[in-house]
């Protein structure tokens, strides 16, 4: 380690873009959450049953945290470039679906709440792939290393990496071939609800592997306590909307695995990444792995 080696910190460029989409995915998230019953009024488009708006609703309010976290603390770039490849991710496949599936959004409702949603979703999604793009030139020109708070564990980035794999493969399944992944999903989905649901877990997927390759756990932690988050409120929105479930079929069973699995694995990881405030030194710039898309 180079003594003195100041932390790399965010362009305003870069900061003020997450900011940004933090400030969506809470208002989008407690939409979703608050009124999964009113989606036609309140939302981009309709979406049947409760259950699918109030996942969709859990997504939202779980990345929030995540960049919430990643932008407290000194804002860093150690954390930020962690959620940096799944948000352009999510925003380039929802904005995609959005035009497969056009006629399905509320741009013609008599509901001014749901056209003015509408457009949020369409400009936000349209532009912030981008603006992220954009966003990382001025970034990589700023000097700095990151943080020093200590190694993690090999379990914990093993585990986030077979999150992040499974997160992946079923965001292909549900994006590329939605008809077919309805059959075997645990409660009734659309192929425009399937896609966005894809979208989310592609996004969350590349989060968890960029965190598994990770050396310092302050980097790690928003995305511990991000799966967490994400584990307990989708069990909470199944359990609230248990009757949508499809008991009888295998997909929900796994589902149900899949998150308390998520609950347990995020909370054990973020006790063990939990970190006080970082060292001013930092590890040198060129020792730092990065997120698999993006080199600092």
């Amino acid at each position: 380690m180079q003594q003195g080696t100041p932390v790399k910190g965010l362009h305003q460029v870069m900061r003020n873009a997450l900011i940004v989409s933090a400030v969506i995915l809470l208002l989008l998230g407690l939409d979703l959450t608050l009124f999964p019953r009113s989606t036609d009024r309140f939302f981009s488009w309709p979406i049947q049953p409760a259950l699918t708006a109030g996942a969709l609703g859990a997504f939202y309010l779980s990345a929030f945290v995540i960049l919430w976290l990643t932008l407290s603390r000194g804002r860093t770039w150690a954390r930020a470039r962690v959620v940096l490849a799944g948000g352009i991710a999510f925003s380039a496949l929802a904005f995609a679906a959005t035009f497969i599936h056009l006629s399905k959004f509320n741009f013609s409702s008599p509901h001014t709440s749901a056209v003015v949603v509408t457009w949020v979703w369409t400009i936000a999604y349209g532009i912030l792939t981008p603006i992220l793009l954009i966003a990382l030139i001025p970034e990589r020109k700023l000097p700095g290393g990151d943080p020093v708070t200590g190694p993690v564990p090999r379990w914990f980035a093993s585990s986030l990496l077979a999150y992040g794999v499974v997160f992946c493969v079923a965001a292909a399944f549900l994006y590329l071939i939605p008809g077919q992944v309805l059959k075997v999903w645990g409660w009734t989905l659309t192929p425009l609800t399937g896609r966005i649901l894809g979208a989310w877990s592609m996004g969350f997927g590349l989060v968890m592997i960029a965190a598994s390759r990770q050396r310092d756990r302050f980097a790690v932690y928003p995305a511990a306590v991000g799966l967490t988050v994400y584990g307990v409120f989708e069990l909470l929105t199944t359990v609230r909307f248990w009757g949508d479930l499809h008991l009888g079929a295998p997909g929900a069973w796994l589902y149900l695995a899949f998150l308390v699995g998520a609950v347990a694995v995020g909370l054990t990881g973020a006790s063990v990444t939990r970190s006080p405030e970082p060292s001013a030194s930092a590890a040198p710039a060129s020792d730092a792995p990065a997120s698999p898309a993006f080199q600092p």
